[in-house]
């Protein structure tokens, strides 16, 4: 192809690609200038719930009276399914459900500043943890069936109260909480 056919098979392909631009914009954007005009700018309530087609809340938005705030994501079925909580205190959740409305997974922070990842078993209990502290020193809680921790691994030292330590360790725990091994 000499560069008078380059050339026309350029414009021709980039004014091809603004045509369909500009086709699929009207498409999926026609009538939002119309919609803004009846739109209120602030609507006040304590509640919202957002329904599918079928009539089935999805999504609830609400604020308690005791302060705490909530938005939940409802599955088909109308369980629960991830939610995004802030408590009458300001710490804020976000949670995963399974499919049987069980909590497996919190992101939170603390009233400390910490942010706190959980992952729970069929059973709620915990199961693992990663903690990155408010002075940065992040860790790993690996927890069994009542609830102990039984490993640490961190880049703190978690004999100390101290949490800007930056050493990193290794803390094996039995049952009763006891450590048996740590490295360094």
């Amino acid at each position: 192809m000499d560069s008078r056919g380059l050339w026309m098979w350029t414009s021709s392909s980039v004014a091809t690609g603004v045509v369909i631009g500009v086709a699929v914009s009207h498409f999926l954007f026609a009538g939002s200038a119309a919609a803004q005009k009846n739109t209120a700018d602030v609507i006040t309530a304590r509640a919202f719930h957002v329904v599918d087609a079928a009539g089935k809340v999805r999504v609830k938005l609400l604020a308690k009276p005791d302060g705490s705030a909530g938005l939940a994501v409802m599955t088909a079925a109308g369980t629960p399914s991830a939610m995004m909580l802030v408590a009458a205190d300001s710490r804020p959740t976000i949670a995963f459900l399974d499919s049987s409305s069980t909590l497996r997974d919190a992101i939170s922070v603390t009233e400390q500043g910490d942010l706190t990842m959980n992952v729970f078993d069929k059973k709620q209990q915990p199961a693992a943890a990663f903690v990155m502290s408010a002075s940065g020193g992040p860790a790993i809680n690996i927890v069994d069936k009542n609830g102990t921790v039984r490993a640490r691994l961190g880049i703190t030292n978690p004999q100390s109260a101290d949490p800007t330590e930056t050493n990193p360790s290794l803390l094996l725990l039995d049952k009763s909480g006891n450590g048996f091994f740590k490295a360094p």
